[in-house]
Order: structure tokens, then sequence, then C-alpha cells
């Protein structure tokens, strides 16, 4: 698993979504250890620089808290995620909450769906995914869904997503992004594709797996939860972004005993 880490002090771990890295990160980072903090943002498995394994069998949320668990020992972590990063956020703090001393989870619904219920209704079906993406080049793609105005993430029937979102050549960038760092994204996808990134949509036939913990309570010592329903996320995401970039939530949860 590859990381990115600064400071030095309690452990916060930092879970990227789709389609990014630890570099999402980059802005908190800096911020929480100046606080005195142990901050560590991983690339997620399938991502960046750290292993993808091809089948989507290995994608499951027990394979991304077991990647926790293995690679912190047994340090009690304050752990933040976003989309997927807080999926495994969640599950960690369900299935080892004596591992987990806070969490925070931002820009996703965090009870189990099934496969139809994913925006990304393409993704299952084996190569269609990366063949629609692969109809761009890579900054294209990071602009169509790290730049994008439309706030639902939805493809009509028959059209993939890749080719639904429209691509913001001519808009000028948010104060949260530059140009530089959206091709810093698209340099690292070139580098490693997007199955890794896709297989945890079709790894969602196993949710099954967790139907007898579907009424089980997170009883974690301190939560700071943003569930925000899927006709909302992107709204909400660009509004989170300009909050949480100056650290104003992060600071929050981690400042909780």
């Amino acid at each position: 698993m590859h990381m990115a880490e600064q400071g030095t002090g309690p452990l916060v771990l930092l879970l990227q979504g789709f389609p990014e890295f630890w570099y999402s990160w980059r802005h908190q980072m800096g911020l929480l250890a100046n606080k005195g903090y142990h901050v560590v943002a991983p690339d997620m498995r399938g991502y960046g620089g750290t292993d993808s394994p091809v089948s989507p069998t290995s994608y499951t949320v027990f394979n991304l808290v077991d990647d926790i668990i293995d690679h912190f020992g047994e340090q009690k972590v304050v752990v933040v995620g976003a989309d997927w990063g807080a999926v495994a956020a969640w599950h960690l703090s369900l299935f080892r909450p004596d591992r987990v001393k806070g969490f925070g989870l931002s820009l996703c619904s965090i009870p189990a769906q099934t496969p139809s219920q994913t925006r990304h209704q393409s993704v299952p079906e084996p190569g269609r995914a990366e063949m629609a993406f692969a109809r761009y080049d890579y900054l294209t793609v990071m602009k169509k869904f790290l730049h994008n105005k439309t706030d639902l993430r939805i493809a009509p029937p028959g059209m993939e997503i890749s080719d639904y979102l429209e691509t913001p050549s001519v808009l000028p960038l948010p104060i949260w992004i530059t140009e530089e760092e959206l091709q810093f994204y698209a340099d690292k996808f070139q580098e490693s594709g997007f199955t890794g990134a896709f297989n945890y949509y079709r790894a969602m036939e196993s949710w099954e797996l967790l139907a007898p913990m579907a009424r089980i309570k997170n009883h974690s010592s301190t939560s700071m939860q943003a569930d925000i329903w899927r006709q909302r996320y992107w709204f909400q995401r660009r509004r989170w972004y300009k909050g949480i970039r100056r650290g104003k939530y992060l600071q929050d949860t981690c400042s909780q005993p």
C-alpha cells in the first residue's frame, strides 16, 4: 500500500474515493500535521501506487478494512473518508471499534446497496466501462468527474456516464483545483488505469454478505457523519471542498476525545 504522510502525534487516516488518490487530501494533511497529528493518506487498493488486484472479488469491504488493519498495527486512529473511503471508514469502525478513536464520513450513503442502485450502471460488466472511458484522454476524464456542474451523475438509459458528463473545457476552474493539479490526477490514472477503481462497483454483489449486520449500530466512540443523499451529492461536494480545504470540518473531528 502506497501512502503519503506528514507530522507526528495521534494517527489520523484519510481515505479517498472515486476517481482520486491520496493527493486529494494534500491541503488537509499540512493543516492537521501543523496541529500535532500524524496524518496518513494512503492510495486505496486499485488506485495510484497501491497494488491493483485484477479480480473484483478482491475489493469487498472486508478487503478494504483488512488493508487498514494490516498496515497500522494496533494503533487507534481517527479515520476520515469520502465516497468509497467513507465506506471503508464506516466498516472499519463497525468491524473493529477497538481500533477507532473517531471517524468522519462525507459524500456517501452508507447503507448497503444492490448493484442496480449504483450510479455506474455499466461498471459491473467486465471491460465495458474501460472501453467507454478510453474514448477520452485522461485529463478529459478527470475534468468530467472532478470539475463538472452537473449535480446528478446518473446517465440516462443506453448512455455511458463518461459520454453523458460534459467536458467543461471552457469553464473557469473552481478555486480548489488548478489545471496542473488536474493533470497530476490524469498522469496517475494513465499509469494505473481505471480497472481497480471500477472493481469497487463490481464487488458490490458481495454486499449481501453484510446482511446479518444490517441493523447493527456503529458504536465507535466519536462520529461526524455527513450522510448526503445521492441526488445532492455533487452540489454538496463542491461546497464541502471549499470548507474542508480550510480544515473546517477535519479539525472538529480530530479534536474530539
